[in-house]
């Protein structure tokens, strides 16, 4: 392989590279390239096809459905309903199923399980109990009145819990948060990769309302490396639902991070509320935290004890 020397010749462009030499200059060690500006040629004044007004009849504008999000109760033996924003198209025979993430993390659909049928223009679901303890998602197919298929949308993560959960201890409730108009964020201030100024309290309690969550990360986990980068993920979104930074991404990182020691003390402190002041592993797992589903606490307590 020999190396291509800078140089330049006449008008000539040079360039420093290497060459792929044939049999007969495998001896040589520099060449001298030269590269002619062509005048005659003129230069295409589109660079993709869309850019080119001939083509745009060829260009398939296809219907897109944006915000596929699953509202109703998200326990068993409710139901849910899938609903989507649609654009570029008007909808008339949309497909949705509806899906379990059966992996820690979400690469793509083999990490999916489906629980439902394909089906044209079904969008209610009924929630059986075998998803309790799985996150369900949604695949939303949009078809429109000419019949045009737009890209399938994989929705967010939504943790399924039994009917019977309790309510949560009205202490936990972030009041300032519940004040919040849809769509409305507080400013949040960073120092050293935590949250400052005005609002500090409201993003620190946030966040650790958000952290200990059963609805957002499941109890089911033994330690926080259990926790997967999805349930992560869907902690972090909901902390950006309620704070705004221009640069809050940046921060992501750091916040989970605390995130996790919040939900580490959250844990000990069920510890010790909850399993040490108890004399048998019946009363532990009748003695259940104000908010924690039953179900979810005897699957931990089963897996703390073994």
């Amino acid at each position: 392989m020999a190396h291509i020397k800078k140089t330049k010749v006449g008008k000539g462009v040079t360039y420093r590279g290497r060459y792929i030499a044939p049999e007969e200059h495998k001896n040589v060690k520099d060449i001298d390239i030269y590269l002619d500006k062509d005048e005659a040629s003129q230069p295409l004044p589109f660079k993709m096809a869309q850019d080119n007004p001939n083509f745009g009849s060829y260009i398939p504008i296809l219907p897109k459905v944006i915000n596929v999000n699953i509202s109703g109760d998200l326990k068993h033996n409710k139901k849910v309903i899938v609903k989507g924003d649609v654009i570029d198209g008007n909808e008339k025979d949309s497909t949705v199923q509806l899906f379990i993430l059966i992996s820690k993390e979400f690469d793509n659909e083999d990490d999916l399980k489906p629980i439902s049928e394909s089906q044209i223009d079904q969008k209610e679901f009924q929630i059986s109990k075998e998803v309790v303890g799985y996150y369900l998602v949604a695949k939303y197919t949009l078809i429109t009145a000419d019949g045009k298929i737009g890209v399938p949308v994989l929705n967010y993560f939504f943790y399924i819990t039994y009917s019977e959960t309790r309510n949560v201890r009205g202490k936990n409730v972030n009041k300032a948060i519940a004040k919040l108009d849809p769509g409305e964020k507080y400013p949040i201030q960073f120092k050293g990769g935590h949250g400052v100024g005005p609002n500090q309290q409201y993003w620190s309690r946030h966040i650790g309302k958000v952290a200990c969550d059963p609805t957002i990360c499941s109890v089911r986990k033994k330690t926080w490396k259990d926790v997967s980068k999805v349930e992560k993920n869907h902690m972090w979104d909901a902390v950006k639902e309620c704070f705004y930074n221009s640069d809050i991404e940046t921060y992501e990182d750091t916040t989970i991070k605390h995130m996790g020691s919040l939900w580490e003390k959250w844990r000990s402190k069920l510890n010790l509320d909850y399993v040490r002041l108890c004399k048998s592993r019946d009363e532990v797992v009748r003695n259940v935290p104000e908010d924690v589903d039953p179900h979810d606490w005897e699957w931990l307590v089963n897996k703390l004890s073994t």
